[in-house]
């Protein structure tokens, strides 16, 4: 399987943001590598990008700016990294070779002496790692990567880059328009990843306002650990089936259903957003087609077609939009209560949970803590009370059944099972359960995996996740 980077200087993620989607969903990129975002909003909806979840380094001024996005079902982790530089460092979690991808931006406007510094820096932090990627806008101009001159910033990187393991992917490719047919040499990619695996491209076509041009980086060899999906409405229905003879039996055969149902997401068909059409499709490579024979020619008649086709796509493009919100709120006028509507309206938004965490490195530290505020005991804890002959509890399956109605859908413990999941079971299943219920009570019996729990921490809304106190 192939992981694909896109990696590009957009200048401007607002502005270009609905190329970048096109972009990623016709090449089917997994990670997105951006410099010179523009951002100083970090709720700003229009600075999300399609099916992606999106780490972001800002400026106060609001110019430069670095971000990584990972296509959802992808995970990660965000490593602590202290700069004041436009430098984002992050770590995939569920891959089979999981990668190290430092994004960095160093503006020309930096004298060669803080240049050195932080690339010192960063190149010291990165060598306590394995499987790293370096990429981004350095603005350092070395014949070594194909440029046409060598500059102060150039040399200092290819000096400081020959005492590490990272290699450079680029092939002589200009990556940047200046104007001229000879452009330069200004992104750039560095790896200590097995160079055999890894396709390195530079596509010649400005996409959006950008004066750069976008990088492909495809990697070989590279899968994604399921990202499994069950439906719930499926698996309740299935659950109805179950015939229930003893505990772990249930377990087994919810288990089975999930097997049965579940779907991996990391290989269904990638689709863009509802207002995407073919239509939209045809007129986005037609523009970029127009464009890129602009970029050849230099003709005004060739950049004024181009820019004909830009105008036309992006009406196109509001077009679809606007029916698509029209449809939505026809759609939510038709809900018969307010929490119906807003289950709808949040579905539409895809709202998620932030999939942030505390840095990797703070784990152990992590559970030391946990551990410190837990008072230990050397023998397991036993309820030891004897029921006499005349205490056997008789439930009724009415009263089992009411109380089981009250309780909310909260998430299974260490079998995965939820109150929910029994509510749907049979009448006879229900019948069977509340039986072996009460002969495990009355004969004072607890199963140890009953015992078994599991802590999830769950780090509160905006509070700083580097402070594991």
């Amino acid at each position: 399987m192939m992981m694909q980077i896109l990696q590009y200087n957009i200048q401007s993620l607002k502005a270009n943001k609905s190329y970048i989607d096109q972009f990623n969903n016709l090449n089917n990129i997994d990670i997105v590598c951006l410099q010179e975002i523009f951002s100083h909003n970090e709720q700003t909806n229009n600075q999300k990008l399609i099916n992606f979840n999106l780490l972001k380094k800002t400026r106060n001024d609001g110019y430069g700016g670095v971000a990584i996005g990972f296509r959802k079902g992808i995970k990660f982790t965000k490593i602590k990294y202290t700069t004041n530089q436009d430098i984002i460092i992050a770590k995939t979690t569920n891959l089979s070779n999981n990668t190290i991808i430092c994004n960095a931006y160093f503006p020309p406007s930096m004298n060669n002496r803080t240049f050195e510094t932080e690339i010192n820096k960063v190149l010291n932090f990165l060598s306590n790692h394995n499987n790293v990627i370096l990429l981004g806008d350095f603005n350092a101009r070395n014949c070594n990567w194909g440029d046409s001159i060598n500059t102060p910033k150039g040399n200092t990187l290819e000096k400081e880059i020959e005492h590490t393991n990272l290699k450079c992917l680029n092939d002589g490719t200009k990556t940047h328009n200046i104007g001229s047919n000879n452009g330069s040499v200004l992104d750039l990619t560095f790896t200590s990843l097995q160079q055999d695996n890894i396709k390195w491209e530079c596509i010649q076509v400005s996409i959006g306002g950008s004066k750069h041009y976008p990088i492909k980086i495809s990697i070989n060899n590279i899968q994604k650990s399921p990202n499994i999906f069950i439906p719930n409405s499926m698996l309740l229905n299935k659950i109805n089936s179950i015939t229930f003879s003893d505990f772990n039996n249930l377990q087994k055969d919810i288990q089975a259903i999930k097997n049965t149902i579940s779907i991996d997401l990391n290989k269904t068909k990638r689709e863009p957003k509802a207002w995407w059409n073919e239509s939209l499709n045809k007129l986005y490579r037609l523009h970029i087609a127009k464009r890129k024979k602009a970029n050849k020619t230099n003709l005004i008649v060739d950049m004024n077609e181009a820019i004909e086709a830009k105008k036309e796509w992006v009406k196109a493009v509001k077009e679809a939009k606007k029916e698509s919100y029209t449809n939505k709120i026809e759609e939510i006028n038709k809900c018969s209560n307010t929490r119906d509507a807003w289950n709808f309206i949040n579905n539409v938004k895809g709202k998620q949970k932030s999939t942030n965490d505390w840095a990797e490195e703070d784990n152990q530290t992590y559970l030391e803590t946990l551990k410190n505020q837990i008072s230990t005991t050397t023998a397991p804890i036993r309820v030891n009370y004897t029921y006499n002959n005349n205490d056997n509890c008789e439930f009724q399956i009415d009263q089992f059944i009411k109380t089981l109605n009250k309780k909310k859908s909260t998430a299974g413990g260490c079998d995965k099972i939820t109150f929910n999941m029994i509510k749907h079971l049979s009448f006879e299943s229900k019948e069977a359960l509340l039986k072996a219920l009460s002969t495990q009570l009355n004969n004072n019996e607890v199963p140890d995996s009953w015992r078994n729990i599991q802590i999830v921490p769950i780090p509160k809304a905006n509070k700083d996740l580097n402070d594991i106190n």
